[in-house]
């Protein structure tokens, strides 16, 4: 009976042992796959961060370049404006001279026209 015991207790023994490479094999793996997952969430992480910097930095250009074409319209159009407000002050010159002979001509007429009552 004592070696049948013995033998049982070896069995035992070897079946523990086993058992224990089995699960310590498997927890080895299952730790390797957690750091993989680990090592993939901070990898997924840092994209995400990345990808959100490039965007603002996008939207960032993006408002810069619509700043820098308001401020060239703007430019455009104060200079258009100084330019219709420059031709505008020559047309009224011009219409001035235009008026002031009309007005001469007229007074020249009316002095002839008085000659003419005179004579």
């Amino acid at each position: 009976k004592i070696e049948r015991y013995s033998d049982v207790d070896a069995a035992n023994a070897s079946v523990i042992e086993s058992v224990r490479l089995d699960v310590t094999a498997h927890l080895e793996r299952l730790e390797a796959s957690l750091a993989e997952v680990k090592t993939a969430e901070e990898s997924a992480r840092a994209a995400t961060r990345a990808a959100i910097d490039d965007a603002k930095k996008a939207r960032s250009a993006e408002a810069d370049e619509l700043r820098d074409q308001l401020r060239r319209t703007r430019a455009d159009a104060e200079a258009a404006t100084r330019k219709a407000a420059q031709l505008a002050r020559a047309a009224a010159a011009s219409a001035k001279t235009a008026a002031d002979a009309a007005l001469a001509a007229v007074e020249s007429a009316d002095a002839a026209a008085a000659e003419c009552d005179l004579i």
